[in-house]
């Protein structure tokens, strides 16, 4: 009868060792798993983190365009051009212009909105007497910094009596002002 019960005992130490190695093969299968997707996301990351560092560069280029370019803005655009109503400058932009341009007919249409600009329609009408002066004039207007003027039209006509008038049509252009 002790054959039976060794051979009991045996294939009971043999079912603990068969169970045993199961659960070590499970372990280390689930181990090496479980490291595999960690080593695979590490990667990942570790591109992820490559990427970045590569587009900063890139966004710091992006930056340095960004702030020259305010920078030239800033002397384009007067520094009262954020704190004054888009109207108010269009028409200190039309005093200066009827300041610098005393002998001229300055005629002015309603002013014109069209989406983030506004315009305000101007003819300057003038004798001609010294050309170097009318190019100097046209070349003044379309010099001008900020509010900008836009030149659509430069005729040039005789009246009977011989006298020459130029004509300049265009607008003065600026940006409309956000409401605080």
């Amino acid at each position: 009868m002790d054959e039976p019960k060794d051979t009991d005992n045996k294939l009971k130490r043999l079912f603990y060792c068969y169970v045993l190695s199961g659960l070590f093969i499970f372990i280390s299968l689930s181990g090496v798993i479980i490291s595999t997707r960690y080593k695979n996301h590490l990667s990942g990351a570790l591109k992820d983190l490559q990427a970045a560092k590569q587009n900063l560069f890139t966004i710091q280029g992006a930056a340095a365009d960004m702030d020259s370019i305010m920078a030239g803005m800033d002397r384009i655009m007067t520094p009262d051009i954020t704190t004054q109503a888009a109207e108010m400058q269009l028409l200190i932009s039309l005093d200066g212009l009827k300041s610098g341009m005393k002998e001229a007919e300055i005629t002015v249409s309603p002013m014109e909105y069209k989406g983030d600009e506004v315009s305000l329609p101007v003819i300057v009408r003038a004798p001609l007497k010294d050309y170097a002066d009318f190019v100097n004039k046209t070349g003044h207007l379309q010099s001008r910094k900020f509010p900008v003027f836009n030149i659509s039209r430069i005729s040039l006509s005789q009246t009977p009596d011989k006298a020459v008038y130029y004509e300049i049509a265009g607008d003065i252009r600026t940006l409309k002002g956000k409401k605080k």
